[in-house]
């Protein structure tokens, strides 16, 4: 009995030695810029990321990325460290944000999807919003075979385009141009890239959209990701080839899109990329055997999606992430405060 009181007191004292121990937030952005429509609220404004850095600037301790680690890997994080990331690679990354994280002295890291470089190709949520959440006149039906089951839509009497400004994917739908839009994304989303572009390119031809990444949407090139390492403030990071779930990946093909993304971008920057970023990043997203994949790879990291503090004891191959939205500084504060929580 008393073995198992002494056991009790102990699992709760280390249990508050974790809530109250230091730690560093690690924050996800994926692009700065002025979007009309932004329905997987991946864009935080200009005015808002200048505001933020500045209070992150003022109020934490930045870091960089590879530093985190290496805490983490000694077990001495600093108190309110703050690591700034971003995932996919868009051209904005580099045209707007650099220049305020270099204002504000704040180092960041972002994760790119390298297939996406040096191309026009669009991600597969950018062409679905192009197509179904823009003004162009749609055909009053789309019928469409994914896999084994057909799906068809009809759009009569919204043939001459909606104005989605302000609605996002977490709200409900109100036009059937939206429910498309949510139902198409969900059905791309797990498959791999060679069976998600024929279906994009099958839509395309069908809206009579070009299959090509609109000048806003647009990821960085190979020239424009050295100019992003240069001066050391960034870093760049993988973020696999295609952007797929990799847990519906082989492992053969996992260990491809973690391995050549990283050989791809190295060859780009001249410069080893050392941490990745798993696509989407939830739990479901990846396993355990995605993990080791990217620790034979050689990575010194690897960040995921779902809140929590990169501190002692924290796995550097699952690094938690705030994800951040369009907010004010007072409300950025607040979200970095609950994820330490």
């Amino acid at each position: 009995m008393l073995t198992l009181t002494l056991d009790n007191l102990r699992s709760k004292a280390l249990g508050l030695l974790r809530q109250t121990s230091p730690g560093a937030r690690v924050l996800l952005y994926h692009r700065v810029t002025d979007l009309t429509c932004d329905p997987q609220l991946l864009s935080v404004s200009p005015k808002r990321f200048d505001e933020q850095m500045q209070l992150i600037a003022r109020s934490y301790q930045p870091i960089s990325l590879r530093y985190l680690w290496a805490c983490v890997r000694r077990g001495d994080v600093p108190h309110r460290a703050v690591v700034v990331t971003f995932d996919d690679g868009y051209e904005d990354n580099l045209t707007i944000a650099k220049p305020i994280l270099e204002r504000h002295g704040i180092p960041a890291t972002v994760f790119v999807a390298s297939g996406s470089v040096g191309g026009d190709r669009a991600f597969y949520w950018d062409k679905l919003e192009d197509i179904f959440l823009s003004d162009r006149m749609l055909p009053e039906e789309l019928n469409i075979t994914i896999g084994q089951e057909q799906y068809r839509w009809s759009f009569a009497g919204e043939t001459d385009g909606y104005h989605n400004a302000g609605w996002s994917a977490l709200s409900p739908t109100t036009t059937r141009r939206q429910a498309a839009y949510v139902s198409l994304c969900d059905k791309l989303r797990p498959l791999p890239y060679d069976r998600q572009q024929p279906l994009i390119n099958e839509l395309c031809q069908w809206a009579s959209a070009s299959p090509s990444a609109r000048p806003t949407h647009r990821a960085m090139t190979a020239e424009q990701l050295r100019q992003l390492v240069d001066g050391g403030l960034i870093e760049v990071g993988a973020h696999t080839i295609d952007h797929p779930i990799l847990a519906k990946l082989t492992d053969s093909e996992q260990r491809r899109q973690i391995r050549q993304c990283k050989d791809d971008l190295e060859r780009i920057i001249d410069q080893p990329v050392q941490s990745f970023s798993y696509p989407y990043g939830t739990r479901s997203s990846y396993t355990l055997d995605t993990v080791a994949a990217v620790r034979d790879a050689g990575f010194d990291c690897a960040c995921s999606n779902f809140p929590g503090k990169g501190r002692r004891g924290t796995d550097p191959f699952q690094l938690p992430r705030v994800l951040v939205r369009d907010w004010a500084g007072d409300r950025l504060l607040q979200e970095v405060g609950r994820a330490a929580a």
